[in-house]
């Protein structure tokens, strides 16, 4: 009778120990996708700031150059303009790039956000697989579907 009461004792301790780890492996993936959820609007953040300081820069620029250019009295003249040009190409590939950045980190977070879900959902299914495991060598094992 003694060896009864262990194993169910042994059985139970073995299903509460699953169901927490069950419980704290979807707790930890959640988190860690929160994790991840910030640190991408971080990025974005920073992307933001990047292309508005790219933008500010380009405008500086041009600004500088449009004003050398009217002292000299050489306002509209192919040079000048040929230069505004340039920056303004130079601006919307540094822009088009940050973009692009942003996009390639972003499929990143949701990649990482995917790893984590199935890293918590197998961690769950280990739970449920050892606890099966427990309950079958505990009832006999193998031993006993041979037996009618």
């Amino acid at each position: 009778m003694s060896g009864v009461i262990t194993a169910a004792v042994a059985l139970t301790v073995t299903a509460v120990s699953a169901v927490g780890g069950a419980l704290e492996s979807r707790k930890a993936g959640k988190a860690q996708r929160a994790s991840m959820a910030i640190q991408q609007r971080q990025a974005d953040i920073q992307a933001a700031r990047s292309r508005y300081a790219a933008v500010r820069q380009a405008r500086i620029q041009r600004g500088a150059m449009q004003q050398q250019a009217s002292t000299q009295g050489v306002g509209g003249s192919s040079g000048v303009l040929g230069g505004v040009a340039g920056l303004q190409s130079s601006l919307a590939s540094e822009v088009s790039t940050s973009y692009q950045i942003q996009g390639l980190s972003q499929q990143a977070s949701a990649a990482n956000q995917r790893a984590a879900s199935a890293q918590s959902n197998a961690a769950i299914w280990g739970a449920v697989g050892g606890l099966s495991s427990s309950i079958f060598q505990s009832v006999g094992g193998f031993d006993t579907l041979g037996k009618k």
